[in-house]
């Protein structure tokens, strides 16, 4: 159930320093398109990222706007692990995101979307990056890719099992402690059957939801990254078949900021609406192959 640790030899980890990684981004999205170029260089010009893991500060990572400014802001604290690239893809997601629609929307209330709209803006950069592991891994750019595909992908099943134990608990106060987290290890073996608990009493009785802050801070709300996992692995596959394209409807997803509903929004950007059926299988299908094809032939992830 360690589900993070996937290679027995270690997983990958970047390469170089802060100012390295940095340098490779900045390569990385002049590459990806004019426009983040420009946007990489803007956050770079206005020192725009504070990412340097100092004494006594926060250990976090987010996005954030200057709104006086029009200038999206990113916080993180850099450890020499596959974290500092997903700072520079995923939080990079976000302020591309805001840098675009700040110079889109005319309010500033329409910069920023909905939650269950900006995580696709974040997991597609992420996705988008792929191409451009070796940037930031080396020879170990593969690992880096197959790990990271498959953590996104079994993420999908456990975000379900989050919601429906929350629809469980909330349609049954009367459930005691033991009930509950039964009621979850009951939803472990139906949507993550490879968990296996065996040596851990406190686990296997159904105890693992406890560490899920979500639960208990934010009811109902752990859907919405579900939701944009769709939309994410929508734009890989749209990426591999027609990039142009791809990018026109990114692009136009990252402008609309919070100007439309949420289905208008995902219209407005050619994406599927997941609440239809055959939307799971139709945005998961093409990564799934990739993860497939990756297995089968491991030897190379080595």
């Amino acid at each position: 159930y360690d589900e993070e640790f996937i290679f027995p030899d270690g997983n990958a980890v970047p390469v170089g320093n802060r100012a390295c990684l940095v340098e490779q981004a900045k390569k990385m999205y002049h590459e990806m398109s004019p426009e983040t170029g420009e946007f990489i260089d803007f956050m770079l010009e206005h020192e725009l990222m504070d990412l340097d893991n100092k004494p006594n500060k926060a250990s976090t990572g987010y996005m954030t706007s200057l709104a006086e400014y029009k200038a999206p802001f990113v916080f993180s604290c850099f450890n020499g692990t596959t974290g500092d690239v997903d700072v520079l893809t995923h939080e990079m997601g976000h302020a591309f995101a805001g840098y675009m629609a700040m110079r889109t929307q005319p309010l500033m209330e329409q910069w920023g979307e909905s939650t269950d709209i900006a995580e696709i803006h974040s997991m597609s950069m992420e996705q988008f990056a792929y191409p451009y592991a070796e940037l930031f891994f080396g020879d170990r750019a593969d690992k880096y890719r197959f790990q990271h595909l498959q953590e996104a992908l079994t993420f999908v099943p456990f975000g379900v099992a989050v919601d429906e134990f929350q629809h469980i608990v909330y349609e049954h106060p009367e459930l005691t402690p033991a009930e509950r987290t039964a009621e979850w290890r009951k939803l472990e073996k139906k949507y993550m059957p490879w968990r296996n608990y065996d040596g851990d009493a406190f686990f296997e009785k159904g105890g693992w939801w406890y560490h899920k802050i979500h639960i208990f801070h934010y009811p109902f709300y752990y859907i919405n990254y579900t939701l944009t996992t769709m939309g994410a692995m929508e734009f890989k596959k749209k990426m591999a078949e027609n990039p142009e394209s791809c990018r026109k409807d990114y692009l136009t997803l990252c402008k609309v900021g919070g100007s439309l509903g949420y289905l208008d929004t995902l219209r407005a950007a050619h994406l599927s609406v997941p609440f239809e059926a055959g939307s799971v299988e139709k945005a998961t299908g093409y990564a799934m192959k990739i993860l497939e094809r990756q297995i089968a032939e491991k030897e190379n992830l080595k």
